[in-house]
């Protein structure tokens, strides 16, 4: 069932291609904004933040919910592939939000 949003192959697969695409686009691609002005670029950044705001509570929310069921037998090679698979994603979402400030900073006028 490799298919299914949310198992582990889908979720492996996301996290190459987000990876792959946002290190090629810091390494290798120019930024070229095409528009500026300061309240666009505030509106940028600020998504940006909301956005890490937002993850790390969806995370934290995650943690807490099912920090009870850890008194149960629990699989530990399971618990660690899972705590480092909400890492990687946290950490995708932190690439995510440094790439919305390199946005804004760039909308930003000249002057």
């Amino acid at each position: 069932m490799s298919g299914i949003p949310g198992s582990p192959t889908v979720i492996i697969l996301s996290l190459v291609a987000f990876h792959g695409a946002y290190w090629y686009r810091l390494t290798r691609v120019p930024m070229v904004i095409g528009r500026h002005g300061m309240l666009l670029s505030h509106l940028v950044a600020f998504s940006g933040r909301l956005s890490f705001i937002f993850g790390g509570a969806l995370f934290a929310l995650v943690i807490y919910r099912h920090l009870p069921d850890l008194d149960q037998a629990v699989d530990p090679l399971q618990f660690i592939g899972r705590l480092l698979a909400m890492l990687a994603i946290q950490f995708s979402l932190f690439c995510y939000t440094l790439e919305l400030e390199r946005v804004g900073a760039a909308m930003r006028p000249a002057g």
